[in-house]
């Protein structure tokens, strides 16, 4: 089986073949008449074959979201174990490893694949092992340890080999040569892709991997800057391509070949492409290759300038972009049904099993209930009277209930108290014209805060723990007592953040007795209206007030304590007068609206800090409630909120 990916390329399209994972929509469509056979088709077969039957379900599934794929994986697991079938159990381990990886749970498919390989072995399965091998080695891939992707892919090829199975070498040779273009060992990479073009044309039979190659080779000639070159490869697909009349992997050809010329200032010859992929897509409605185009044709008419015209395609892309959720929402909807349907079949399993043993079964199940009757009644005299006696019980219990949790909720507030001076620095900051609004989750929570004044300079940080709740605020104030150590030993807010990781990791992460505790954390240091910043995957956003618009600065992608020796970088903002700072975790974005479906997202909330920036600063907090009241209604808060907001007079 085979998938498009690869994580070199922003747009343009690298096709890669993987074993039993999604089916490749450029050759196949599978339709839903054939989950509905299959489905039919339970109700009629015995045990033994049910294995295979579930087996299929799950292939079928396995481009879809939900769970569906990995439990009819399961359910085939069960019906191969019941009939001690080795090879049924080995194709029930890979179905599951695949839908694992289908869903990027890569540690879970690891796992299946593993216990596939133990019952492969014992078969001599080559066939099985080539499968096994190959997926595990776009694990490690997909993991970035391209050593070991290569050392799979090898035993993928030697058992490929075994089993005379030209199209499985063929893949395999691609799925190497892949693996040394992302090594950028590019000639390497030409290598195994020429070997998988000789296996193919030393075929008699249609190879359906030959264009995808010739695309993989024009793609490794266009990064070379070999464009003569890399139009010829991407010429060879086509010509395959069209033969077979495969329209959506015509029209991606026709735009990688766009791009070349766009590259080369040929713009004439690339509209007259684009308008032809464009009148393939008319055939089909494949989004993500009708995405791809439209942004061709934006930077085709920005590179010409035509900006108008450049502006309308990019406003398509991103309108086509929104849509693409709608299109998924779509497709769950369509998976509810399925189930309801799979739910159908099983009732009627049970109905008609029930109706064959009814007659068998009712004068047993009159004895019972007539059993059951009598001995209810002799034991309702003793209930009643355990009824009085129990309810003395229940309100004493009640009472010391509301007790408990009273004193619960009284030790969690004055820990909120606790955790909030821990945080603040009032008497010292009261120059700084900034507001804090914080609702944790539960009382206490992960997220905190810390304003530290040291000499002329000001530090405020926002810090997201793992967690929330009691743990949460453990880990928080952890937090503050190791960040104001940082603030006193040092001056740069990257020496900090590099003290409070080693810290955190020494002291929490490598203990035996805890879990991968972590935190992401925002540190500003403002001195007259000069900022200095570093971060750990948080955003920081600067309100300017001369071009009225906010800016996102992005900080480190490492994440505080979870290894040590991090090095985080520090930054400067450039801060004029009615500019405005703001801090944030991720619980804002977070929290879902009133059907309990759709998060904010970030690009809302910068929105909504745009127009809070306009608007009268000492009101922010409320403005802050208010928006998310109306945002999430009656749906319970998920996760600790905090956003902090500095005003530069």
């Amino acid at each position: 089986m085979k998938v498009i990916i690869n994580k070199l390329i922003k747009r343009k399209i690298i096709f890669t073949v993987i074993s039993l994972i999604v089916g490749l929509q450029l050759f196949s469509q599978i339709s839903l008449s054939k989950k509905d056979s299959l489905l039919n088709e339970l109700m009629f077969q015995s045990d033994t074959l049910k294995s295979n039957i579930y087996s299929q379900l799950a292939y079928l599934y396995l481009d879809s979201s939900g769970n569906k794929a990995v439990n009819f994986s399961e359910l085939a697991l069960k019906y191969a174990t019941n009939s001690n079938n080795k090879n049924d159990i080995a194709y029930s381990h890979i179905m599951i490893g695949s839908s694992f990886l289908a869903k990027s749970d890569y540690a879970k498919a690891l796992d299946e694949f593993e216990k596939a390989e133990l019952f492969a072995k014992s078969e001599n399965n080559a066939y099985q092992l080539h499968t096994i091998y190959n997926n595990i080695g776009i694990i490690h891939k997909i993991g970035e340890n391209y050593e070991l992707a290569l050392k799979y892919y090898n035993k993928a090829l030697y058992n490929a080999d075994i089993c005379n199975d030209l199209h499985s070498v063929i893949q395999t040779y691609n799925n190497i040569g892949n693996i040394y273009v992302t090594i950028d060992d590019l000639n390497s990479g030409l290598k195994y892709y020429k070997i998988a073009i000789e296996k193919c044309e030393s075929s008699d039979e249609f190879c359906p991997h030959l264009p995808l190659i010739y695309n993989n080779i024009g793609y490794v000639n266009f990064i070379n800057n070999n464009n003569s070159l890399a139009m010829k490869s991407y010429s060879q697909a086509y010509h395959i391509l069209d033969s077979i009349g495969n329209n959506y992997a015509m029209a991606v050809i026709l735009n990688n070949q766009a791009e070349i010329l766009i590259k080369e200032k040929k713009y004439e010859d690339a509209e007259k492409l684009i308008f032809k992929a464009d009148s393939l897509h008319n055939t089909m409605g494949y989004n993500d290759s009708r995405q791809n185009l439209y942004y061709t044709s934006f930077q085709l008419y920005k590179n010409s300038g035509q900006y108008l015209k450049a502006l309308s395609f990019l406003e398509l892309h991103h309108q086509l972009k929104d849509s693409i959720y709608s299109i998924e929402l779509a497709e769950k909807l369509t998976e509810i049904e399925t189930k309801y349907e799979l739910d159908k079949v099983k009732l009627q399993n049970k109905t008609k099993d029930f109706q064959i043993n009814q007659q068998k079964h009712i004068n047993i199940a009159l004895t019972i209930i007539i059993f059951t009757f009598t001995i209810l009644i002799i034991f309702l005299i003793y209930i009643f009277k355990q009824r009085v006696k129990l309810n003395r019980a229940l309100k004493l219990t009640n009472k010391q209930l509301k007790e408990k949790s009273k004193e619960i909720l009284s030790n969690l507030t004055y820990a909120r108290k606790i955790q909030l001076n821990l945080m603040g620095d009032k008497q010292n900051t009261q120059n700084l014209n900034y507001f804090v609004f914080d609702k944790p989750l539960s009382i206490v929570g992960g997220d905190f805060y810390l304003i530290r004044k040291k000499a002329n300079k000001t530090y405020i940080a926002l810090a997201d723990s793992t967690g929330h709740g009691i743990s949460g605020g453990f880990l928080s104030v952890l937090g503050v007592e190791f960040l104001s150590q940082a603030i006193e030993l040092f001056s740069s807010t990257s020496d900090v953040l590099n003290y409070l990781n080693n810290k955190f990791y020494t002291y929490i992460t490598s203990s035996n007795d805890l879990g991968n505790e972590s935190m992401c954390i925002s540190l500003i240091c403002v001195s007259n209206n000069k900022v200095e910043y570093a971060g750990s995957k948080q955003k920081i956003w600067h309100y300017c007030s001369e071009t009225n618009e906010i800016i996102e600065y992005k900080t480190s992608s490492q994440i505080i304590g979870l290894t040590a020796d991090n090095t985080f970088t520090e930054n400067k903002i450039n801060i004029k007068p009615k500019d405005k700072i703001y801090l944030s975790s991720d619980g804002f974005p977070d929290q879902f609206d009133k059907t309990n479906q759709n998060k904010y997202k970030y690009n809302r909330f910068r929105s909504l800090l745009l127009g809070l920036s306009s608007k009268d600063f000492n009101n922010s907090s409320k403005i802050l409630q208010n928006e998310l009241q109306s945002w999430r209604g009656d749906t319970e808060q998920t996760d600790d909120i905090l956003v902090i907001g500095i005003n530069f007079s």
